[in-house]
């Protein structure tokens, strides 16, 4: 079968189960392009909403406005049904987006929906064999070492009752709803599937690079991001090299801020995983030095922020943001998780504030106070604003200074409150991460 031409003529549908950033994001893109979809949800809340049309915020990285759009055209290309009701002939290929675990095990929850969902397409029976295809960013070795073996013991032959491909996903989903996608690495467990699985990838991304060895493109995901990772770290260590440059400026002249490449307290990684994934899977470890080291560094940021802080004397501090980029939910193991502990271990009274974390979730990740923004800023002596969420940009300067009546120092991960030109005239130090001797003094 023509997967791609029966999904363009309308014939098949494609499955999407979840409805995080990859599902909602892959959604409103096969629609656009024409594409039958149908969709569904294991978390019956979120599910719900959607089906009411009660879309998430608008400063949530969920953008349901697309969606809004295509269902108010009359269009009846989309479906939503219940987590138990995706199995349908009509569905040729089945993109499931749910966040498997960054340490993926036999156990882990979400791989045995996945294998709940194959067994039924297996007991139902079709004339095809379904595309099935894991989104998530994985640790090398998983798709061979865990996911393979699982289905088999569940007895899904990937042979010949499904064409498993392992298709990672490294974009944002910007603001503007622009969809961004420079390559797309795509590999499959089966032989002779390139241009069948090209084909039906640049429905909507313009460049494929396949492979038939899944082993290869999980070690290429993690490699592609390492390598920002690692530029990161040289820049943060070139940073504490030359205190008196301003590397936001440098950065700019060498063309790196386009690479994702900035000083930055996150070390500017997407997924600062990446590297500890290599670490952890490669056969010889050791001769990863480069690698190692960088992630050493790259935590060791954290440490002489909270030096700076003490030695300005500040007892008090206010963290903004814990997540490594703006507007999503997405994070795994961000060094920023580590400022809070040290400052309390320090004696410093921290209260944390993140629209993506709710007043337990911050008891629960970081046992620090939950800081309701901006009404918690008054008593607070130093702002450490980590990530530059929407939620942190709709403000007035008026409003701003409000809240800032006790604040010594605002230290600035991203040149958010830039604009603002809250140092000029006052008391208060404002910096900007990166900027000549920010924390230096």
């Amino acid at each position: 079968m023509n997967y791609a031409k029966e999904l363009f003529q309308g014939n098949k549908n494609i499955a999407i189960i979840g409805l995080g950033y990859l599902g909602y994001s892959n959604l409103v893109q096969y629609l656009k392009s024409g594409i039958p979809c149908t969709v569904t949800d294991f978390n019956h809340e979120r599910l719900d909403k959607f089906m009411k049309e009660d879309y998430p915020p608008k400063d949530r990285f969920l953008f349901w406005k697309s969606i809004a759009e295509i269902k108010k055209s009359g269009s009846t290309l989309l479906q939503i049904v219940e987590s138990h009701e995706i199995i349908n002939q009509a569905n040729a290929v089945y993109f499931f987006c749910m966040p498997l675990e960054y340490n993926l095990s036999p156990s882990s929850a979400h791989l045995q929906q996945i294998i709940d969902i194959l067994k039924k397409l297996k007991e139902v029976g079709f004339n095809y064999k379904p595309i099935i295809v894991i989104e998530s960013f994985l640790k090398p070795f998983s798709i061979n070492s865990i996911i393979v073996p699982e289905l088999s013991k569940a007895g899904i032959d990937i042979e010949k009752d499904i064409l498993l491909v392992y298709a990672p996903r490294r974009d944002w989903y910007l603001e503007e709803f622009i969809y961004h996608t420079p390559t797309r690495l795509v590999a499959s467990t089966q032989t002779g599937m390139k241009d069948e699985l090209a084909e039906l990838f640049q429905l909507v991304d313009k460049t494929i690079f396949y492979s038939e060895n899944t082993d290869s493109v999980e070690i290429a995901e993690c490699l592609i991001n390492s390598f920002s990772f690692l530029g990161n770290s040289l820049i943060n260590q070139l940073m504490f090299a030359f205190p008196e440059q301003n590397f936001c400026e440098i950065v700019e002249l060498a063309g790196l801020s386009g690479h994702g490449i900035s000083p930055s307290i996150f070390c500017g990684s997407k997924f600062p995983i990446s590297g500890q994934f290599l670490l952890d899977a490669a056969p010889r470890p050791s001769y990863l030095s480069l690698l190692s080291d960088s992630i050493s560094s790259g935590y060791s940021v954290q440490q002489h922020i909270v030096e700076f802080i003490q030695r300005k004397g500040i007892r008090n501090v206010a963290i903004l943001g814990l997540l490594p980029h703006e507007n999503t939910p997405e994070y795994c193991d961000s060094p920023a998780l580590l400022i809070p502990k040290l400052l309390v271990e320090s004696g410093v009274s921290v209260k944390v504030h993140d629209p993506f974390f709710s007043r337990e979730d911050i008891k629960k990740t970081i046992q620090c106070d939950y800081l309701e923004f901006p009404d918690d800023m008054d008593d607070r002596e130093a702002v450490l604003l980590l990530t530059p969420h929407d939620r942190y940009k709709a403000l007035t300067k008026k409003e701003l200074c409000r809240h800032l009546r006790n604040c010594k120092l605002i230290l600035d991960n991203t040149g958010v409150w830039e604009k603002f030109s809250l140092g000029q005239g006052s008391s208060l130090d404002y910096k900007v991460f990166g900027t000549p001797l920010s924390v230096f003094e």
